[in-house]
């Protein structure tokens, strides 16, 4: 999976302050999703990335399912190959474009 640390300074420079706590619409490769507007504000999320920074890339599903949400399954099935197959590095390439937009929309 890419790494984390990009992620890490991500969410270290992004500002949640005014949070609404309401979900947001945004658009990646085509996508549409529904983000939490303080989600760069989640302790947890923090933890996963921290986690995968120190090489346990089972913390990518943890923090894919708790910045996606209800849409984690969408994702899946909109990355699958021909094969029926997910793979990793597409996930992973995808999960840092959402933080990407989360972070240009300052959320």
């Amino acid at each position: 999976m890419a790494n984390a640390k990009n992620a890490n300074s991500q969410l270290a420079d992004a500002s949640t302050e005014g949070s609404t706590n309401k979900k947001r619409e945004i658009r990646v490769k085509g996508i549409t999703l529904h983000v939490w507007d303080d989600i760069l504000d989640d302790l947890e999320l923090l933890e996963d990335l921290i986690a995968l920074d120190e090489g346990d890339n089972r913390a990518s599903i943890s923090a894919l399912k708790r910045v996606l949400g209800d849409e984690y399954s969408k994702i899946k099935d909109a990355l699958r190959d021909e094969r029926g197959i997910v793979k990793t590095k597409d996930v992973g390439a995808f999960f840092f474009a959402v933080l990407d937009e989360v972070r240009a929309k300052n959320f």
